[in-house]
């Protein structure tokens, strides 16, 4: 095989509206606040597809393109987007915003009359001037003269937002994508190499839906791990192998920290428990604070309305569980033993487990509430090496049970999914027991 550029290497936002995926929901919902006038702001995690949104929004075959955007709106003519790219702002004061936005103005408007052919409004330069005042009624002026609705769409739109009167905006939380848009995620880039031999299997699209969860940048990180070992570097690699290699990687956790920090300072804002709440969700519990877990819905942490709220992917949900075990009053060392991730579960270490009984509880601890695949913890425990016995896992799970269990031959907590492998589940305080 040639090699070939890795299509999920691009971390930055989708500018080609043909590699845009989903989010009609959401351009329709933006269609009905332009159309009555009304400013919003789109809010959401780091890397959850806000300005790829954006230029969707500007692009000429974006969100156009679409039958419904349009019907909502009428006819593009009547409209000019504008992206406002508050990052690059040049002076961050009242005078330099309005200039900034001026200058964008006249911009768009000009390819628009270099495209057309004809020139709309004819303005004069603007001499610079410290005048915030005069800056502002020029600016306000020309927009009057325009024949078209300029609608301007801020990138990190943060820079300002928190200076405006919170009955001014309406705040859209831009959520995690669906099943569906995250199945176009993965695969569409793919599709755009126009090579038949460069397609994940369905085994490998179901491991990054699951270890990736919803989000966005998520899924494209597990995407380009996972491209870059089969196809760039020809390796043959396991799943339990990528997840490793996810686990280390700079930008996930760096994505995920923004998380916690995000749920931390809403917290202070709010005055509720969205931590503790977010970890029980995480650990496989039901909250039991309804207006913490509304927060969170409201936020766009979690789908409260969802069969399992939880949106984040296996990735995203050890992580909520080591920072819960961080976080927690008079833990004298941040590092995770153990002990800890068994007390996370609800279990209470006493006597030391054998090496291989201990390498197992150890791993399902981590993937508390999920389910590990039998290969996923032959790797765990044996690695490349092969075990004793064809059943030494199943000997393994049953001698475990024996200490954990208080009726072995009934599991309640290590439990069999059968075709896949095993779970274990968390212990409420009334079910915690010693080993």
């Amino acid at each position: 095989m040639s090699l070939v550029d890795n299509p999920y290497r691009n971390r930055k936002a989708v500018a080609n509206p043909a590699l845009f995926c989903g989010r009609h929901g959401m351009l329709f919902l933006i269609a009905e606040n332009i159309r009555h006038g009304q400013m919003c702001a789109i809010a959401g995690e780091p890397l959850i597809g806000k300005t790829s949104l954006l230029y969707y929004l500007v692009h000429p075959q974006g969100a156009w393109s679409i039958e419904e955007f349009k019907d909502c709106l009428g006819d593009p003519d009547h409209y000019l987007f504008v992206l406002i790219e508050l990052g690059r702002l040049p002076i961050r004061n009242a005078n330099g915003l309005f200039r900034y936005l001026f200058d964008r103005v006249l911009e768009e408007a000009e390819k628009l009359d270099t495209k057309s052919g004809e020139t709309r409004v004819h303005v004069e330069p603007v001499q610079t001037s410290s005048d915030d005042y005069e800056t502002q009624r020029l600016f306000e002026h020309y927009l009057k003269r325009l024949e078209r609705r300029v609608i301007f769409l801020f990138d990190d739109f943060d820079i300002v937002v928190n200076e405006l009167n919170n009955d001014d905006v309406v705040k859209i939380i831009l959520r995690p994508m669906d099943d569906e848009e995250v199945e176009q995620l993965i695969k569409r880039p793919l599709q755009q190499l126009e090579r038949e031999d460069i397609r994940f299997t369905p085994e490998e699209i179901t491991f990054i839906k699951q270890i990736a969860g919803h989000h966005p940048g998520m899924v494209k990180e597990a995407c380009f791990h996972l491209f870059e070992a089969k196809f760039r570097k020809n390796e043959s690699i396991t799943l339990i192998q990528i997840r490793q290699i996810l686990e280390k990687d700079q930008n996930v956790y760096w994505l995920m920290e923004r998380l916690w920090q995000r749920v931390t300072q809403s917290e202070k804002q709010e005055g509720l428990p969205l931590t503790r709440c977010l970890t029980a969700i995480a650990q496989g519990r039901a909250p039991t604070d309804p207006a913490a877990l509304e927060a969170l819905h409201k936020e766009g942490f979690i789908d409260s309305e969802a069969a399992d709220p939880w949106i984040w992917g296996d990735m995203c949900r050890r992580f909520i569980l080591r920072k819960n075990i961080e976080t927690r009053p008079n833990t004298e060392s941040s590092s995770i033993s153990k002990n800890d991730l068994a007390a996370s579960a609800g279990y209470e270490l006493q006597e030391p487990l054998a090496p291989l009984e201990d390498k197992l509880f150890n791993y399902l601890a981590q993937n508390i509430e999920r389910t590990c695949l039998r290969a996923e913890l032959h790797q765990a425990i044996w690695g490349d090496k092969l075990p004793r016995s064809r059943d030494a896992l199943e000997q393994l799970i049953k001698r475990l049970r024996e200490k954990i269990e208080p009726h072995p031959e009934c599991p309640e907590y290590l439990l069999t999914v059968r075709g896949q492998g095993y779970l274990l589940r968390v212990r409420s305080k009334e079910q915690q027991i010693s080993l």
